[in-house]
């Protein structure tokens, strides 16, 4: 049985794919790869395709046209075949020694989201900044270590602001059939929705699971990457839309309690401000 579906979105990834794949395929049986090309006009097709023969039982590609990183997320949840559900971008990568790790944990966890730690690495200085996610020692067991900690979605708005860094795209991943039944869909041919997805599911989740371990490398310093801040101003529409989509989307799935009110209007205003 797959655990682990991860939805790789490419468009024009041919020169840097192989790294991200290579940091995951043929690793654990456990684990689905979809490769989602984008209408690229290069050859990731064909990189993608030559991974799908060499893994067949691995690795699957989607060949659509183009239409965004967000269709590319949403055509990949339609046919992922894992538990949990995660989207590496293709100039990203994975930590490969704590694949099985992860895979572990998520086999015992039925949480509707998971939170894990990731590094982001300049690709001009070098840089790397950790973005872990601490765990509190109240809450923590003897297999904390292992296989996280699970907490009510309560719960884990009290401890946002200790954790709050790893609380973004690339450190979270939701169950599979969580997202299916919340009809969850992410805008398309738009910049910066990726924040729809670490934002609107918040709305239902319930459990979630806290991993004390990194997975997520984010490659940062392109010049054609959204947080770039000519692309932010340039694309200032793309982010109001966005932006204007989620407010909307509150109003429409308002929730009852106070706690998960209060941490959608805070979480949506930390990111809003971060631009």
């Amino acid at each position: 049985m797959k655990q682990l579906t991860i939805a790789v979105p490419a468009y024009n990834s041919e020169k840097f794919l192989h790294v991200c794949l290579d940091s995951m395929a043929g690793l654990d049986d456990r684990l689905e790869i979809i490769v989602i090309n984008d209408g690229s006009q290069d050859g990731t097709l064909q990189v993608a395709n030559a991974y799908a023969e060499k893994y067949p039982d691995q690795v699957r590609v989607i060949d659509k046209e183009n239409g965004g990183h967000g269709s590319g997320i949403n055509a990949g949840l339609e046919i992922a075949t894992g538990r949990f559900y995660k989207v590496v971008d293709s100039d990203d990568w994975i930590e490969s020694e704590n694949l099985k790790k992860v895979l572990d944990a998520l086999g015992r966890s039925s949480a509707d989201a998971v939170v894990m730690g990731y590094k982001s690495i300049n690709i001009g200085s070098g840089n790397v900044i950790e973005y872990p996610v601490l765990i509190p020692e109240d809450i923590a067991s003897e297999d904390t270590a292992l296989y996280g900690a699970e907490v009510s979605m309560e719960e884990f708005s009290l401890l946002f602001d200790q954790m709050a860094t790893s609380y973004s795209f690339h450190g979270l991943c939701y169950r599979t059939d969580f997202l299916r039944r919340m009809d969850f869909r992410m805008s398309e041919k738009v910049f910066f929705e990726d924040q729809e997805y670490a934002i609107l599911p918040f709305l239902r989740v319930d459990q979630v699971l806290l991993l004390p371990y990194f997975f997520y490398d984010y490659q940062i310093g392109s010049a054609g990457q959204s947080v770039d801040f000519t692309n932010q101003a340039r694309r200032a529409n793309d982010l109001k839309q966005v932006y204007t989509r989620m407010m909307d989307y509150y109003h429409f799935n308002k929730p009852t309690e106070d706690f998960r009110k209060r941490f959608f209007i805070k979480r949506l205003a930390i990111s809003l401000v971060s631009y």
